[in-house]
Parts: C-alpha cells; sequence; structure tokens
C-alpha cells in the first residue's frame, strides 16, 4: 500500500519532498484525491453516493452546499425525489461532466 515513487525526480509540496514523511505523518494522504474520468457511482441513493466513503453523517445543508460549489444546485433542484432520488452505476440522469462534478463534490465533503 502507498503512493508510487516517481521514477525520476521528487513530489515536492511547499518544498518537503514526500518521500521524506514517514507513514505515521500521513495526515497530508487525507487531503489527495483522484479524479478519472469514469466516476465510480452505485446503485444507491444520491444521498448515498455523494457520502460515499465519509465516516461521519453529513446534513442535507452540507450536502447542498457541496452540491453548489460545484454548479449542480439547479440540477439537484429538478430532480423529483432530491436525496432520495435512485442512481445507477451508469447514472443515466446525469451527463459524464455531472458525475465528475459529483464526484469533486464528494471530495470537498472530506474536508
Amino acid at each position: 500500500e502507498g503512493l508510487i515513487s516517481p521514477s525520476e525526480g521528487k513530489v515536492v509540496i511547499q518544498g518537503v519532498d514526500l518521500a521524506s514523511l514517514d507513514e505515521g505523518e500521513g495526515s497530508w494522504r487525507e487531503g489527495l484525491f483522484y479524479l478519472t474520468q469514469d466516476v465510480l457511482l452505485f446503485t444507491r441513493t444520491l444521498r448515498q453516493n455523494i457520502s460515499y466513503g465519509l465516516k461521519r453523517p453529513v446534513g442535507d445543508g452540507e450536502l447542498v452546499s457541496a452540491l453548489k460549489s460545484v454548479d449542480l444546485l439547479p440540477w439537484f433542484e429538478s430532480l423529483p425525489d432530491g436525496f432520495d432520488t435512485m442512481m445507477d452505476t451508469r447514472a443515466s440522469i446525469m451527463s459524464g461532466g455531472q458525475r465528475q462534478r459529483l464526484e469533486i463534490a464528494r471530495m470537498l465533503l472530506f474536508k
């Protein structure tokens, strides 16, 4: 487990070589996210999809704020069942860009 070391050079953030950090100092990793073209979604509600992986409960206000931050609020407000709207793995009710913005909203909740 861990990050792949670069084949050349080094990864430096704010002057610190990441290879020099101990695993115990891994809190910096909690702020890293990887966004792919093919966003992972589940056959669950929108609420369950957007809060996937969180280790804490999230209220509707925080979810709305995250959706607003990624310009998905108008789309969300058009859903008849709101956060209880069922999604599928293909997210057929969303465009590719909307799926990626949903993933970014999910990342924002990890703050």
